[in-house]
C-alpha cells in the first residue's frame, strides 16, 4: 500500500471514529440529563451534571478540531441519528429498570465514549494529526476524572441498598417501598 492510500484510508477511518465519537457524546449527554432528572439526588448529580455540560462542549469543539486536521465538514450533522430510539429506550427503562441499574447503564455508555475518543486517538496519531491527538488527550483526562467521580457515586445505591435491605430506587420510601 502506497503512502498516499494509508493516509487516506487513516482519513477515511478517522471520519468514521469522529462520527461515532459524536453519537456516542451525544448519547451519553442524552443519558446524564436524563439521570438527573430521574433521580432528582444531589449527591448523584454533580458528576452527571459535568459529564453532560462536558458532552455537549465536545459536540461544539470536536467537529471543529477535525476540520482544522483536514477532515471534511459535517461531521456535527450525523452525530445525531439515533437519538429518538435513545429516548425512547430511556423511557421504557424507566418503567423496568431499578435506579442503580439505569446508573450503571448510564456508567457504561460513558465508558463507551471514553473506548470511542481512545480509538480516535490512535488513529489521530498514526495519521499524524495533531490537534486531534492534542483535544483527544485533554478530553481522555477530563472525562476520566469524571467518570471516576460518577462510578464512586455509585456506593450511595449500595449504602442505601444494605440500609433498607433491597435494591435502591430514589424515589421510593424506604419504610414502606411505595412512591
Amino acid at each position: 500500500m502506497h503512502e498516499s492510500e494509508l493516509e487516506a484510508s487513516w482519513e477515511q477511518g478517522l471520519v468514521e471514529l469522529v462520527r461515532t465519537a459524536l453519537k456516542v457524546e451525544h448519547a451519553s449527554m442524552q443519558h446524564c440529563r436524563h439521570e438527573v432528572e430521574r433521580l432528582r439526588h444531589a449527591a448523584l448529580a454533580s458528576a452527571l451534571i459535568a459529564i453532560a455540560e462536558h458532552a455537549e462542549g465536545t459536540l461544539g469543539e470536536l467537529p471543529s478540531v477535525a476540520v482544522r486536521d483536514g477532515l471534511p465538514d459535517g461531521l456535527r450533522e450525523s452525530a445525531s441519528e439515533l437519538l429518538v430510539l435513545a429516548e425512547l429506550r430511556d423511557r421504557i427503562a424507566d418503567l423496568l429498570v431499578q435506579d442503580d441499574r439505569a446508573y450503571r447503564a448510564t456508567l457504561l455508555q460513558l465508558r463507551q465514549g471514553a473506548d470511542a475518543i481512545r480509538s480516535v486517538y490512535t488513529v489521530a496519531r498514526a495519521a499524524r494529526k495533531a490537534a486531534l491527538q492534542e483535544f483527544c488527550t485533554a478530553w481522555l483526562a477530563t472525562r476520566s476524572a469524571l467518570i471516576e467521580q460518577a462510578e464512586s457515586e455509585l456506593l450511595w445505591f449500595m449504602q442505601r441498598s444494605a440500609a433498607t435491605g433491597r435494591a435502591s430506587n430514589v424515589g421510593q420510601d424506604e419504610s414502606s417501598g411505595s412512591e
